[in-house]
């Protein structure tokens, strides 16, 4: 492959992040409707997508506390410690102790908050159903390739930040 090959390689792979990031706009177009529909209460055009993934992860492993949110979505608990208090506004979940230990709060979903979790779970199903019906058209050695160079551009996306990270601090 000679270097303009590569470069418009390059500009390809500008090209889909470009998409990815239009996409990601109208994807949150589609959360109150979305919400409407599954009669989600209390959905503002705010929302964030950190705000349901803390859900999601609540839903799957509750009870909960901030310390394994945190862990388990690569945040800080201090943006889980807001995240939930937006949270626990909408109703969404609740907080209790564990054990008698009043310092170590504990998160579970509400009703409210099943139904979002519900929703949330269903629409990650479609995508999944639609990602699997567009890889079928490629062979298991080619989908190997794509597994190993989407790893090798996700690690390469990290350093890249981290690079970022230290321009920023100095």
């Amino acid at each position: 492959m000679d270097d303009q090959e590569k470069k418009l390689l390059f500009h390809k792979l500008q090209q889909l992040f470009h998409q990815y990031e239009a996409f990601e706009k109208k994807e949150k177009r589609l959360v109150l409707p979305f919400a409407k529909q599954w009669g989600i209460a209390k959905v503002t055009r705010d929302l964030t997508l950190s705000e349901v993934h803390v859900v999601e992860q609540i839903g799957l492993h509750e009870p909960i506390n901030v310390t394994g949110i945190a862990d388990k979505m690569g945040m800080t608990k201090g943006a889980i410690t807001k995240i939930s208090a937006k949270l626990l506004r909408r109703g969404w979940i609740v907080k209790g102790t564990a054990g008698g230990n009043l310092k170590e709060v504990y998160y579970q979903l509400t009703a409210e908050g099943k139904k979002v979790h519900l929703a949330h779970n269903h629409y990650h199903e479609k995508v999944e159903r639609q990602f699997n019906d567009f890889i079928q058209k490629y062979s298991d050695e080619q989908l190997q390739f794509i597994g190993v160079l989407l790893a090798d551009l996700s690690h390469e996306m990290d350093n890249a930040m981290a690079q970022m990270d230290k321009m920023i601090t100095n």
